[in-house]
Order: C-alpha cells, then sequence, then structure tokens
C-alpha cells in the first residue's frame, strides 16, 4: 500500500483530505465546547483551563512538526476571550499547514523534545491522530466538568457533526461521492418561486415591454438562483456557518451567487408586476444581503484561512 493512502469501503481514501475533515471536526468541537461554557450561568475555571490546554496543546505540536522551539507553556491560563481567539485562529493555521504538506511529507518522522524534556521522533501522520485524539479526550473533561456544575455540556460526537452537517460527510474522490439530495426546505423554495413567477405568468393584464421584460429577468435569474443552491448543496444553512469552501460551478466566478440572483429575480418580477413603489423594497434588500455576505465571509476567513482569501481575490461578491 502507499505510504500516503489508506484503503476504505469506496476505494482509496486522500489522506490529507482525510486529516482537513478530522481537524474540520475538530474546529467546530471546541468551538461547540466553548460555546457550553458561555451558556453557564457562571464561570467553570476548570473547564476554561483544559480548554485552554487544548488550544496551547495543538500550537505545541504544530511547532514540533514544523520544527521549530517550543514558546508556549502546555498549561496556560488563559481568558475566556482568549479561548475564543485561539478557537477561531487554529483551524485556520491546521488547513494551512496541511494544504502545504503531501501524502510523502505525512510519512516522514519529525525529532522533537516533550515537556519532560526527553527526545523523541515520530511520524508526522501519528502526531496529527494524537492532536485530534488527545482534544476530544480533554474535551470529555471539559463536558464532565459542566455537567458537575450543573449545566448541559456540549454534544460534540463525531458522528453528530456527519449527522447534522458541521463537518463534510464525504471524503471520497469526486466521482462517486453521492450527489445533492433534495431536502424539505429546497423543495419549498423551488416551489414558493414556481408560484410566484406563475402568478406574475396568469395574473390578467395587457402584456407590455415592462412585463415582458421583467419576465426575461426573473425567470433566468430563477434558474440560475437554483443552479447554484443545488451546487452549495449540504453547506446550504440559514445562518453563517463554514461547513465546506464550495467552488465549483458558479461559485467558482461568484461567492453569493444565491444573493446575486434572487435580487435579480425580485427585481424581475417587481418590473413584469408594474409595482414601481414596491422597488423600493430593494433598497432594504440589497443592504441585507450585502450584510449576510460579509458576515459569511468572515466566518469562512476564519475557517479556512488562505485558502479562503486566495479564492476570494479570484471571485466577485
Amino acid at each position: 500500500m502507499h505510504a500516503g493512502r489508506w484503503l476504505c469501503l469506496n476505494g482509496v481514501m486522500d489522506l490529507i483530505k482525510y486529516f482537513s475533515r478530522l481537524f474540520a471536526y475538530d474546529g467546530w468541537a471546541n468551538q461547540e465546547a466553548l460555546a457550553s461554557l458561555r451558556a453557564a450561568k457562571t464561570p467553570l475555571p476548570q473547564a476554561l483551563k483544559l480548554m485552554a490546554h487544548i488550544f496551547n496543546a495543538e500550537r505545541l505540536w504544530m511547532e514540533r512538526l514544523e520544527q521549530k522551539p517550543q514558546t508556549l507553556p502546555v498549561w496556560p491560563e488563559f481568558t475566556a476571550e482568549e479561548c475564543e481567539r485561539q478557537a477561531a485562529e487554529l483551524p485556520a493555521l491546521w488547513n494551512k499547514y496541511l494544504a502545504a504538506s503531501t501524502e510523502a511529507d505525512l510519512a516522514t518522522t519529525v525529532t522533537y523534545q516533550n515537556s519532560s524534556g526527553e527526545t523523541w521522533s515520530s511520524r508526522k501522520d501519528d502526531i496529527l491522530t494524537h492532536v485530534i485524539t488527545h482534544s476530544i479526550y480533554h474535551r470529555g473533561q471539559v463536558a464532565a466538568a459542566v455537567r458537575a456544575a450543573g449545566f448541559t455540556p456540549a454534544y460534540t460526537d463525531f458522528i453528530h457533526s456527519i449527522r447534522q452537517g458541521f463537518v463534510k460527510q464525504l471524503y471520497m474522490p469526486d466521482s462517486i461521492a453521492s450527489p445533492t439530495k433534495i431536502t424539505p426546505l429546497f423543495a419549498l423554495q423551488f416551489c414558493v418561486v414556481l408560484i410566484v413567477i406563475g402568478v406574475v405568468l396568469l395574473r390578467p393584464g395587457v402584456w407590455n415591454s415592462a412585463r415582458l421584460a421583467g419576465l426575461c429577468i426573473a425567470v433566468p435569474a430563477a434558474v440560475l438562483l437554483f443552479t447554484a443552491r443545488w451546487q452549495l448543496g449540504q453547506s446550504f444553512s440559514v445562518t453563517p456557518q463554514a461547513k465546506e469552501l464550495v467552488t465549483h460551478g458558479l461559485y467558482a466566478k461568484i461567492r453569493n451567487p444565491i444573493y446575486v440572483f434572487s435580487g435579480l429575480l425580485v427585481l424581475g418580477i417587481l418590473i413584469s408586476l408594474q409595482y414601481r413603489y414596491a422597488l423600493l423594497l430593494l433598497l432594504v434588500l440589497i443592504p441585507i444581503q450585502i450584510v449576510r455576505a460579509r458576515q459569511e465571509a468572515r466566518v469562512l476567513e476564519a475557517r479556512f484561512g488562505d485558502q479562503y482569501r486566495k479564492y476570494r481575490e479570484g471571485t466577485w461578491f
């Protein structure tokens, strides 16, 4: 077997994608654990100390992977705000490290000193596996501390993150990945747009140039809107979330095609209905879409770091 690939039921699994998926889970689980601390009505110093240890341990192991001197304490004293900052920064750092690595790199060893001053050599892929399992272990202790204090701990099971779509479900090659499913929400959105366009088409009245022009804008916009929605797949969410960085299809040119084409759809419908003053709705809709797009951009940049920034440079809006 090639040193950089593991076999799975569906063929050959890419090791870089495998670890990227695990660190996506790690970043999500850390955020969930911190959210449980925020929800507690009283400070939980032991739980906060454990979270600080998780973050610094991840940075410490990254220093060892990059063959840098150890600059961080194993058990730091972090405030809640510092833990939040670490949780926001670490996913992008791991993404950057994995993006710069090859499968052959991960099969090599690094030599380092542990916190007791002992010298060891470990494979990079073993270190990455240790980082993930180490964080899982201590998040379990955090959950126990939260529960002991009388509050509800975070539900950070790996399978839960997959079921809810917080972490990409499939890591197999794109050629054998399952297609986007038609969810009830997708079907509802599709039906609402069809009904609105049907009302415009069947509405009594003269077919003048405004009505025709509006439909010429609305119909293509609706097609492109649902194309973008289909291509977004399980990454769609009502609130800003960084499930996956979608860069194919319409997203290869436009970062927010759903906002662009939904705005054009509304414009076309209002023109076709010839409600002049209703066009003022666009003065409300467009700023809202811009604000939402910026919020989503911040979430994606925090999660994907340089990968997102490079994507942003080559796309519009």
